[in-house]
C-alpha cells in the first residue's frame, strides 16, 4: 500500500463513522457492496488548526489559502438561521479556490460598480456610494467579518502587521489566480469586470507594512481606470481613481 493510500485511509477513518446515509463502497473480497457512513463533527478539530495557524507569522500564500478554506468549512456547518451572513468573508473563502466567480455577490458588486461609475469619474459621490467603495475594495469589511467570526469561535483575530502580511499574501493569490467579478446577463454600460490588478500595485513582500491595492474597473474586455487602495497606518485608507487610460 503507497504512502497516499495510507494517509488517504486515515483521513477518512478519523472523519467518518458507521451511520447515515449509505456510500458504496469495494470489499478487497466481496467485491462492492453498500456501507453506511456518515460525516462527524469537525469543528473543534477546525477551529484547533485555525488557531495553531493564526497564533503565527502569516508569510505565506499556502497559510492564507489554508486559513480561508478552514474559515469556509465553519461557515459551512453554522446551523444558526439567524446567523450573520458574512458575504465580504464568505465571497474570498470562494475566490481563492476559483478561478472565476459570477456568484450572487460578485454580480451585485458589478452592477454597483457600473451605476456609481459616472459619479466615480466625476467625483460626485454621496456619503453612502463612497461607503460601498470603502467596503468592497480597502477589504476593511473582510477585515471586520473575518475578526467577527474569528471572535465568535475564541479563536485569534488578526490586526495589525499580521493583518498587512495576510493581505500581502491573499493578494498574491488572486493574482496567480485572477478572479473576474463579470456579470455576463446584464448589459452594463461602463463596467462588466472588476479585477485585481498587479500593473500598478505593489509586488513582493512589504515587510508588515501595508500593501498597495489596485482593481482594474474594465467593460467588454477594455480598460478603463484603476481604483486604487492604500491601506495606512491604524487601519485608515484611502481610496482614488488614476485617470490614466491604456
Amino acid at each position: 500500500m503507497s504512502e497516499e493510500e495510507k494517509t488517504l485511509i486515515s483521513v477518512i477513518t478519523a472523519n467518518f463513522k458507521p451511520g447515515a446515509p449509505p456510500c458504496r463502497a469495494k470489499n478487497a473480497r466481496r467485491g462492492w457492496g453498500t456501507r453506511r457512513y456518515y460525516l462527524s463533527s469537525m469543528t473543534p478539530d477546525i477551529a484547533s488548526k485555525l488557531s495553531v495557524e493564526l497564533s503565527q507569522p502569516i508569510a505565506t500564500e499556502r497559510q492564507v489559502v489554508y486559513v480561508l478554506v478552514q474559515l469556509r468549512k465553519l461557515l459551512d456547518k453554522r446551523q444558526e438561521r439567524a446567523a450573520p451572513p458574512y458575504e465580504s468573508l464568505r465571497l474570498y473563502c470562494n475566490w481563492v479556490v476559483h478561478t472565476s466567480l459570477t456568484n450572487k455577490v460578485a454580480q451585485g458588486i458589478v452592477k454597483e460598480a457600473d451605476t456609481l461609475y459616472p459619479s466615480l469619474i466625476d467625483e460626485s459621490l454621496t456619503d453612502a456610494q463612497k461607503a460601498f467603495f470603502w467596503d468592497k475594495f480597502t477589504f476593511q469589511k473582510l477585515r471586520q467579518e473575518m475578526n467577527e467570526f474569528l471572535a465568535t469561535h475564541s479563536l485569534p483575530t488578526v490586526d495589525g502587521n499580521l493583518w498587512n502580511s495576510f493581505i500581502a499574501c491573499l493578494l498574491n493569490v488572486l493574482e496567480d489566480c485572477p478572479l473576474i467579478f463579470k456579470d455576463e446577463k446584464s448589459d452594463l454600460k461602463h463596467v462588466d469586470e472588476i479585477v485585481f490588478s498587479r500593473e500598478m500595485g505593489d509586488g513582493g513582500d512589504t515587510g508588515g507594512r501595508a500593501p498597495r491595492v489596485v482593481w482594474e474597473l474594465k467593460h467588454k474586455g477594455k480598460h478603463k481606470h484603476f481604483l486604487e487602495t492604500t491601506l495606512r497606518v491604524g487601519g485608515r485608507t484611502m481610496v482614488r481613481v488614476k485617470q490614466n487610460r491604456k
